[in-house]
């Protein structure tokens, strides 16, 4: 019997012996791996949840012509005769609304009862290219397909919308608006590029960089804005 008295030599042989032990652990034990706590919630599981509520860029807005329609926005992809004193209004998307409630209460249990499914950027984390390098900032305007950039406003205005959570509204951003610096080049196309550091506010990243395929095209210095489209 090879386990009597105290030789630890005896013990680790029995042990061998009977499956309790291999030689290869003994000789090179690994550390024991989990992706659960100790309420035995899998977050490999939880992660991949929530890549459902990671936010993208839904659209790019403009302004639409005429003096009238001032905060009236329409699409900007290909948009043309756009005023050059246009605003630009971003909204972003996720697709939370593909989970189903049990998905919804596994992500409760890992990130608590008061986690927002919905969309809510972090304004803060949007920072607009004010000068002429296209390699600042995260949100880019450019003329010339992004080699150099057109100032924007550092400024960014947030669109709050009101929604409920257990019973109790609060305020969340799923777009923002920003300015140009100054009135853009006529008869001239702009690109918007908006780049994956933006984060809502359970600090995800967007799911990958934005950038419009045909832009927008401004109108001529002759034109009247009569309030038409």
């Amino acid at each position: 019997f090879y386990a009597q008295g105290n030789d630890t030599k005896l013990l680790e042989k029995l042990l061998l012996t009977s499956g309790l032990k291999k030689s290869e652990d003994k000789e090179n034990p690994q550390p024991e791996v989990t992706t659960t706590d100790g309420d035995g919630i899998d977050f490999n599981v939880v992660n991949s949840l929530l890549e459902k509520v990671q936010p993208e860029v839904d659209k790019i807005e403009i302004e639409q012509t005429g003096f009238i329609n001032d905060n009236v926005f329409v699409q900007a992809e290909g948009a043309e005769l756009v005023r050059k004193n246009t605003q630009i209004k971003i909204t972003f998307k996720n697709d939370s609304i593909s989970l189903t409630e049990e998905e919804k209460q596994t992500i409760r249990n890992a990130k608590g009862n008061d986690f927002i499914f919905d969309v809510d950027i972090n304004y803060g984390s949007i920072i607009a290219s004010n000068g002429t390098s296209a390699d600042e900032g995260n949100v880019i305007l450019s003329n010339d397909n992004f080699v150099t950039a057109t100032p924007l406003n550092y400024s960014v205005q947030p669109i709050r919308e009101t929604i409920t959570v257990n019973e109790q509204e609060i305020d969340v951003i799923k777009s923002v608006i920003l300015k140009p610096q100054n009135k853009l080049e006529a008869k001239t196309n702009f690109k918007l590029k908006v780049k994956k550091s933006i984060l809502n506010n359970s600090n995800q990243q967007l799911k990958e960089e934005f950038v419009m395929n045909l832009g927008f095209t401004t109108s001529s210095t002759t034109i009247i804005d009569i309030g038409l489209q």
